[in-house]
């Protein structure tokens, strides 16, 4: 999921190059439809996190941006690091929940 949230808010990995990153999509097969059917996918993505809660859905993007470390987290939320590895860990599994219910099965 951390690369298909990075791709939907147009930031690079922390390894990779604009170049790298525009030469693995140059190369990939990428139909009309499998264009639609991976904005749908983001689109259901994004609709997920918005359900979440705000502590979790803020736990969630502070760790998924990829800036902080689950100790940088817990002392930006004044919660435990491991509660904020749970509130990851929950958030996630509501995320897949509601992707599976929308008919995408092979989500991690």
């Amino acid at each position: 999921m951390t690369s298909i949230w990075r791709r939907m808010n147009g930031r690079r990995s922390a390894s990779g190059s604009a170049d790298q990153e525009m030469t693995e999509v140059a190369s990939t097969d990428r139909t009309p439809e499998r264009l639609a059917d991976d904005h749908e996918l983001r689109r259901q993505i994004r609709h997920a996190i918005i359900a979440l809660t705000p502590v979790l859905r803020d736990t969630l993007l502070l760790t998924q941006s990829g800036d902080y470390t689950y100790e940088e987290i817990s002392a930006i939320v004044g919660a435990p690091v491991g509660t904020i590895k749970w509130r990851v860990s929950e958030a996630r599994r509501l995320v897949r929940r509601q992707l599976r219910a929308q008919g995408y099965a092979d989500v991690g």
